[in-house]
């Protein structure tokens, strides 16, 4: 089995408390791999909790560099969007109740494996673009159908 987008593991747990199964925990966020090597060090999950870093979008390959075919998968599972551990973080710049920098990047600042030290802020993008661009940008991507109206 293989949980694509881990977060905190709520998922994982689930499954492996009510199955006998292995599950391939993968996330782009260093802190919820991080979270995923604790638990896999449970008794309770030893040997069926493998944490994998990287993003979704190249889970097939993820899973080839580390030996495991797609065909020997049994299920998958995406909870896709912002977790709650980002949100609940105003560092991370998800918040919508904390004041915090603008952002929104889904790997954690110290994340030096992945692209995020060259990888643009939400803060980055709504100041280097037109006005025009970003009601295009509000409308197609974030379903703000009114952007630019008032």
């Amino acid at each position: 089995f293989v949980d694509a987008t881990f977060g905190a593991g709520g998922h994982t747990c689930a499954i492996l408390n009510s199955a006998k199964c292995k599950v391939f925990a993968v996330d782009r966020d260093p802190v919820a791999v991080e979270i995923a090597q604790v638990l896999s060090t449970r008794p309770e999950y030893k040997g069926q909790l493998i944490p994998l870093q990287g993003k979704f979008s190249d889970l097939f390959e993820l899973l080839s560099n580390n030996g495991i075919k797609k065909e020997s998968l049994d299920g998958m599972l995406l909870d896709i969007g912002p977790s709650s551990m980002q949100f609940d973080d105003p560092l991370r710049g998800f918040s919508l109740s904390k004041d915090g920098p603008l952002d929104m990047r889904m790997d954690s600042e110290n994340d030096t494996k992945s692209s995020r030290n060259s990888s643009f802020t939400a803060a980055d993008v709504v100041n280097s673009i037109s006005e025009r661009e970003l009601i295009s940008v509000l409308r197609h991507y974030g379903g703000e159908r009114d952007a630019g109206m008032y």
